[in-house]
């Protein structure tokens, strides 16, 4: 992909992107390549379809498809200046149902506190519906009992 590859990273550098993501972004238009087994300013927009087809149906997550057509619409417009004319949308997430204990379950997971501060610990991370981090970082001055309030940085 050699002077390809040097555009797109080019492209994606005058727009600001994260190292991280020109290299996962790059990764994307190889594997668009490798798959149609051409060079990429020879693809058609039948080939690069199929192989969107192909990656729906292979049931990868939402985000690779997304990421790999974020990469794809980049690097037709962008670097080989080629109007984007496939008519493809992004792929939306799941919603997952939150996962909610029992009132048992929560009365376990408050006596298996070893400690009075431990049982603290996890009746404000529980309550308040804080992530581990929040909690190890929670202050006193953070709580503010008049108002029932838990202020999070």
């Amino acid at each position: 992909m050699g002077k390809f590859r040097d555009a797109m990273e080019r492209e994606l550098a005058l727009h600001g992107y994260m190292p991280k993501t020109v290299k996962a972004y790059v990764g994307c238009v190889r594997r668009l390549v490798r798959h149609c087994g051409r060079r990429p300013d020879q693809l058609s927009e039948e080939e690069v379809m199929e192989y969107f087809r192909d990656l729906a149906s292979r049931g990868g997550s939402p985000s690779t498809f997304n990421q790999s057509l974020s990469a794809a619409r980049i690097f037709f417009s962008g670097v080989l200046k080629r109007e984007w004319r496939l008519g493809l949308d992004y792929q939306r997430a799941p919603h997952r149902v939150p996962v909610v204990l029992a009132r048992e379950e929560v009365d376990r997971l408050l006596e298996a506190a070893e400690s009075l501060r431990d049982r603290a610990l996890f009746e404000c991370g529980y309550g308040g519906g804080l992530r581990i981090n929040e909690v190890c970082h929670l202050l006193v001055s953070d709580i503010d009992s008049y108002r029932m309030t838990i202020r999070i940085d």
